[in-house]
């Protein structure tokens, strides 16, 4: 659905857990009996994000700023206003210079790990 409407599918899914944490601890109010995992609400929810329909226009702004419209910006996951990829903490980013020496420039890679409970 993101590609259809041309929306980052790392930001929604930020921006889905922000809504979902947000009508947990009651910092918005109206919707659905929203639970986590609820993947048929989520759906609705990203059309209505594509649509920038009710609570959609909200959210369609990002999970930086809708947390901080629904006053709480200590939720929004984010660094720097962008949203956290998934498994962050998994990933060991390392940083390598280019093989022959006329091409200054820094290349990165990374390399996924598993979790230590899947080790």
């Amino acid at each position: 659905m993101c590609n259809d409407y041309g929306l980052d599918a790392i930001e929604m899914g930020d921006v889905l857990a922000m809504y979902f944490e947000a009508k947990q601890r009651g910092y918005t109010n109206g919707g659905w009996h929203l639970r986590w995992g609820d993947y048929m609400y989520m759906v609705e929810i990203v059309d209505k994000i594509g649509k920038r329909e009710g609570i959609g226009d909200i959210l369609a702004e990002g999970t930086e700023r809708a947390a901080k419209h629904f006053g709480h910006p200590e939720i929004a996951m984010t660094v720097k206003g962008m949203a956290y990829p998934p498994m962050t903490h998994a990933v060991i980013r390392v940083w390598a210079w280019a093989t022959p020496p006329a091409i200054a420039a820094p290349a990165t890679c990374a390399v996924i790990l598993p979790p230590a409970s899947l080790a």
